[in-house]
């Protein structure tokens, strides 16, 4: 089978499922995992797909929600380097809320050194931030979902609503000029807009894929956070539609 066959093969069984993975792949094409994976890059680069850890979904599964632990492994450079760099924005004795994310976690192991209060809504920052003798950790309370780790539903939303900090800073998963600042999930998109109303200065920490992606829950306008924190491989046409709020590590 020629390239162009297979990878023709591969949009349709994307477009008839929305994901796949990679070991479903090779052996239905009978080729081996890296034929494939070279396939799938070729295809995420011509904007027909959107490669996963293990696997590949559909440019439109706009629900398609990666779990925690493949979350950690995209592009875990340009999470650390974001995390530094948020991280230059927190001041000693403020109190800040990190959202529940792979990119915010990254914060987190970067601000253990300083005297702060961080309010949460995310076991694993929570967990992370155990091991610091200057960080006050509050967490939110709510119910946990198991696919992220994060605390959403009424409890937490009560909560959080009651509270006031300094910053917060969100992750999210899609970013778009027109459509604003977008996630899979409904509760997460919710407790996400309440941090934003809580908090004085408003942060989203996204790395450069993230840019020009559109799901399922809208949480924010662009014009409702006051700086977006992603990293240097930013393209720069992109950069440019969002100069006013951008700040690229």
């Amino acid at each position: 089978m020629f390239t162009e066959e297979r990878q023709a093969k591969i949009l349709q069984i994307i477009k008839e499922r929305n994901r796949v993975l990679v070991g479903e792949l090779t052996r239905g094409l009978k080729v081996s995992d890296s034929t494939i994976r070279r396939d799938l890059r070729e295809l995420e680069e011509g904007g027909f797909l959107r490669r996963t850890h293990g696997g590949a979904v559909s440019m439109d599964f706009t629900n398609y929600e990666p779990t925690l632990s493949e979350k950690e492994l995209e592009n875990l450079n340009e999470k650390i380097s974001i995390g530094e760099k948020a991280a230059g924005y927190i001041h000693r004795d403020e109190t800040i809320m990190l959202d529940s994310g792979s990119t915010t976690l990254e914060i987190a192991r970067a601000i253990k050194g300083k005297t702060l209060t961080v309010v949460t809504n995310s076991i694993q920052i929570a967990a992370e931030l155990l091991t610091s003798d200057t960080v006050s950790v509050i967490l939110t309370g709510g119910s946990i979902r198991r696919e992220t780790g994060s605390l959403v539903g009424p409890m937490a939303e009560r909560n959080i609503s009651e509270l006031r900090v300094d910053k917060v800073f969100l992750g999210t998963n899609g970013i778009s000029s027109t459509d604003g600042f977008t996630t899979p999930n409904m509760y997460e998109g919710r407790i996400k807009e309440l941090m934003i109303k809580s908090a004085k200065e408003k942060f989203i920490v996204a790395d450069h894929t993230k840019f020009g992606r559109t799901y399922f829950s809208k949480f924010a306008e662009i014009k409702d956070m006051d700086y977006i924190i992603t990293d240097e491989q930013l393209d720069f046409e992109i950069a440019d539609k969002f100069r006013n709020s951008i700040i690229i590590k």
